[in-house]
């Protein structure tokens, strides 16, 4: 069950999207990673997407990076999406026709990516490729 403080941190998140990115659905997402051997703590991350209904659209914003606890994660986009909103309603306001361009930039690349998924697995292993050939100095004293 949502604690009050809970409901009126996501109304806020929510409000402040709707500053930076127009009116619409917004999914806010919170992320968990298991401790792993590379990094031995759990770790939480967010990230706000645009809700289309039947897909969601590109990262907008997430946490610049992970967290130990989900609390730490929700505290720091909290803090971000306040300080864009209050920076944003200093500009001048965009029009709606710029609004259309830019959700239909995000919707366009959403469907890109949906309809091409090993898109993702490609640049996996492009990272592995290169990991392999510019190995870090720990992995040199491992092998």
């Amino acid at each position: 069950m949502d604690t009050p403080r809970q409901i009126s941190r996501c109304e806020r998140m929510e409000a402040n999207c709707r500053i930076l990115w127009g009116p619409g659905e917004y999914v806010i997402d919170l992320e968990y990673e298991d401790a792993t051997a590379f990094y031995p703590y759990e770790s939480w991350s967010t990230m706000v997407r645009r809700d289309f209904g039947d897909n969601f659209g590109l990262p907008l914003t997430m946490t610049p990076r992970t967290y130990r606890t989900a609390e730490a994660a929700w505290t720091e986009l909290d803090r971000v999406l306040e300080g864009s909103a209050r920076d944003a309603k200093r500009r001048p306001p965009v029009s709606e026709e710029e609004q259309r361009k830019i959700i239909a930039k995000d919707k366009e690349a959403a469907e890109a990516f949906n309809n091409n998924p090993n898109i993702l697995m490609e640049g996996i292993e492009k990272v592995e490729k290169y990991r392999k050939e510019h190995p870090q100095p720990w992995e040199k004293a491992q092998a």
